[in-house]
């Protein structure tokens, strides 16, 4: 007899079935042995991920939000991080170094300088 799980079960029941894929995807043929740190942090980092993922999508579903408005939120917010990083990193030189953050695609400073 097949019973029916309420969503809050069956999201219960998937979380579990993703530990348990991070725990066998770390602890895979010739990886070094991860600590239970390393595995509660995928797992955190995984859940945040998806339940992020799940909100915005409801929200654009439902018309709250557009895909266009929640790009220029994420993005506002992410460049804010990186600010807090670059004063916090200039501020451990005292202020000596002014920290630049750079990545792959360039800096969230690039068009400030090409003006």
């Amino acid at each position: 007899m097949k019973t029916s799980l309420s969503a809050q079960e069956r999201y219960e029941r998937a979380c579990h079935c993703m530990q348990a894929g991070v725990k066998m995807e770390m602890h895979g043929v010739g990886q070094p042995t991860p600590s239970h740190h390393d595995i509660q942090a995928r797992i955190g980092v995984n859940s945040a991920m998806v339940e992020h993922g799940a909100l915005v999508a409801l929200l654009v579903k439902k018309g709250v939000i557009t895909d266009e408005e929640y790009f220029s939120s994420l993005a506002n917010m992410m460049e804010r991080e990186v600010r807090r990083y670059e004063e916090k990193l200039t501020e451990r030189s005292s202020g000596r170094v002014k920290v630049t953050l750079v990545g792959r695609l360039g800096s969230i400073h690039d068009e400030e300088i090409a003006s």
